[in-house]
C-alpha cells in the first residue's frame, strides 16, 4: 500500500508540474514576447517619425538659409536687369536650387542621415 501511495504521489506531482508549465509559465512567456515586440514595434515608429522631422527641418532650414543668401548676393549686386530680376524673385518667395541643395545635403549630413 505504501509503494502505491508514494506512485500516486509521484503521478500527481508530475501531472502538477506539467499543469503549471502549460497553465502559468507558457502564458507569461508568450505575454513576454508580445510586450517585446510591442516596444520594437513602437521603437521603430519613434524612429521613423524622428527622421521625416529631421527632413522636415532640414528643409526648412534649406530655405530659410537659401533665401538669406539670395538676399545677400542681391545686395552685392550692381544695378541693372540681372539684380532686378533677382530681386523679382527674391519677392515672390524664390531662392536658387544649388544653394537651397547644397543647405538640404549638409543638413542631412550633420544630422546623421546621408542621401
Amino acid at each position: 500500500m505504501d509503494n502505491k501511495r508514494i506512485f500516486a504521489l509521484s503521478i500527481l506531482v508530475v501531472a502538477l508540474s506539467i499543469a503549471f508549465y502549460f497553465v502559468i509559465f507558457l502564458p507569461q512567456k508568450e505575454r513576454e514576447r508580445q510586450a517585446a515586440e510591442l516596444l520594437n514595434h513602437s521603437t521603430e515608429q519613434k524612429a521613423e517619425e524622428d527622421r521625416k522631422q529631421v527632413f522636415k527641418d532640414c528643409a526648412t532650414e534649406a530655405h530659410d538659409k537659401a533665401r538669406n543668401l539670395l538676399k545677400n548676393k542681391i545686395e552685392l549686386m550692381q544695378n541693372g536687369q540681372e539684380r532686378s530680376t533677382m530681386q523679382e524673385a527674391y519677392d515672390k518667395g524664390l531662392y536658387l536650387k544649388d544653394d537651397y541643395n547644397s543647405y538640404y545635403d549638409n543638413c542631412l549630413k550633420e544630422n546623421g542621415i546621408s542621401e
